[in-house]
């Protein structure tokens, strides 16, 4: 694929990701991954202030120095490290809140969800490249990986917090590489595989479980000793593998131990429910927020017939990430749709590519369901899952067993929440629908609107119709672009705004489409 439309991709991408950024921190995860991040800038150790919450030791347990650490993996902390470091060497693009420049801290949370924009960036590049290796037209290849980049939740972990988008990018680079090896072998292309699948492991360990898939994939297809790609591919991996052994020994005092303190109870949800939400549930489905791949049955036998051993790889991966993620005790992410099936989703993206890269109703059909994957995205992006979602949520009445309640809160509480997870009236992106009914533009200090009776009124009444009537003050846009008066009132005057990366994000995506568009023209002319 021409060096131009890489970098044009790219930066289209990433200033479209980072422009409908939130601009703050999201989630637990990334709040503490980013204390990580800057006290490893700042002393060199990657320590945090323990948590306060009752959850304490499962998200910062104390390690035998004595200090406390992030659950995750180092992966994604050192990846803020660029991001950090640029911000905090262009003042001119320091945000603004209440008309003076945010201070360190709030500087630092405005630029943190940018690392996920651009390691995003990063993964929907790698799928155009991936279909250029592949053999399918360049074209075809960048309007895919366009179309995914905003068609499914993709989007959403693009202006996140957490490690999805550092995930993603490791699995579906890992995945170019080997596919290039196989058609124009180099030493260096294993080397790449392997250093990447590393950082997979580095974002997250339970990646480890995917190593042998691509072992076995770079063994099936090397084009010369199978031995020694795979011995190409280990190397990386080993080095990275030792590092983490060795920080993992510094912290806990195990090579193996990372903190999770992993035992039967982190997998005792029932696989088939938890299978069920994940591909199907209105609220978290793959399916729902990813509709395009409805259509792999329609696209596997010209893949198949192609590409039988990346059929095997990807159907690998993405079943063995399943059978995992669906008996976790939070199998359903705690965040935006199927989150922890999203690092599968760059590589099943793939064997749609025949039928994009085909002309007539296939193709149409293909991009007809993408586009409806834009429109849930464009409905549930620019709301806040636990600031906006999860606070709805929370006002709820939902019938629990009161001795239940009594005798054991923590298991009705846990209950409570399975009953909103497995009911589509108030899935997340209901919602969110309702949310965005009730937004206007709402100058600080004016009154808040009365807000309408939503679809789920009658299963799911307020706890508190009074308290909830304040959720007026939380309607609003969770977009650093939006005009303060569209953001939520609650929390608008300590939200960042930052016109100037905004102009020079817009230019610079401007270039992406620029380059994309010579490109473009180029196929036009040489078909």
């Amino acid at each position: 694929m021409p060096l131009r439309a890489t970098t044009g991709l790219f930066l289209l991408v990433f200033c479209f990701y980072a422009l409908t950024g939130p601009g703050h921190l999201s989630s637990i995860d990334g709040t503490v991954i980013l204390q990580s991040a800057r006290n490893l800038m700042k002393t060199g150790s990657g320590s945090v202030p323990r948590d306060a919450s009752e959850q304490s030791a499962s998200i910062t347990p104390r390690g035998v120095d004595g200090r406390y650490y992030p659950i995750w993996g180092p992966g994604l902390a050192l990846a803020h490290i660029p991001t950090l470091f640029v911000a905090r060497h262009l003042d001119a693009l320091r945000p603004i809140v209440g008309g003076r420049p945010a201070v360190s801290a709030v500087r630092d949370m405005f630029f943190a969800p940018i690392t996920g924009a651009w390691l995003m960036a990063a993964a929907v590049t790698f799928i155009a490249l991936c279909g250029s290796a592949l053999g399918f037209p360049v074209r075809a290849s960048i309007e895919l990986a366009a179309l995914v980049a905003v068609g499914s939740p993709l989007w959403h972990y693009g202006r996140f917090d957490t490690n999805e988008p550092l995930q993603c990018v490791a699995l579906i680079g890992a995945a170019y590489f080997l596919f290039r090896e196989r058609r124009a072998p180099s030493p260096r292309y294993p080397l790449l595989a392997g250093a990447l699948l590393g950082v997979a492991v580095a974002a997250k360990a339970q990646n480890v479980i995917l190593v042998p898939w691509f072992l076995l994939y770079a063994g099936w297809t090397a084009p010369r000793s199978k031995l020694r790609a795979i011995a190409l591919m280990a190397t990386p991996l080993a080095v990275i593998g030792g590092a983490l052994g060795a920080l993992n020994h510094a912290r806990y005092g195990s090579p193996f131990e990372t903190g999770y303190h992993v035992s039967g109870s982190l997998f005792d949800h029932p696989l088939l429910d938890g299978a069920a939400v994940l591909l199907f549930s209105p609220g978290f489905g793959l399916f729902v927020f990813f509709p395009a791949l409805l259509l792999l049955p329609l696209a596997a036998r010209p893949f198949l017939r192609r590409f039988p051993v990346e059929a095997a790889l990807i159907a690998a991966v993405f079943a063995t990430h399943l059978a995992v993620d669906a008996t976790y005790h939070a199998y359903w992410g705690c965040a935006w749709g199927p989150r922890f099936l999203v690092p599968t989703v760059p590589l099943l993206c793939l064997p749609l590519l025949p039928l994009v890269a085909r002309t007539g109703w296939m193709r149409m059909t293909a991009i007809a369901a993408l586009a409806i994957g834009i429109a849930v995205q464009a409905v549930t992006v620019p709301t806040a899952f636990w600031g906006q979602i999860m606070t709805v949520w929370g006002h709820l009445a939902v019938p629990i067993d009161e001795r239940l309640a009594s005798s054991h809160p923590g298991r009705a509480e846990l209950e409570r929440v399975e009953t909103l997870i497995h009911s589509p009236s108030v899935a997340p992106p209901r919602v969110a629908l309702w949310l965005l009914a009730n937004t206007s533009c709402r100058e600080a200090g004016a009154a808040a609107p009365a807000l309408t009776t939503p679809s789920w009124h009658a299963e799911f009444p307020w706890k508190d119709a009074a308290l909830a009537g304040q959720l007026a003050d939380l309607t609003g846009l969770d977009l650093w672009i939006a005009p303060s008066c569209w953001k939520p009132q609650r929390f608008a005057a300590v939200l960042p705004s930052n016109p100037r990366l905004c102009a020079l994000l817009v230019g610079t995506a401007l270039l992406g489409a620029i380059l994309l568009g010579s490109v473009f023209r180029d196929s036009d002319r040489n078909p």
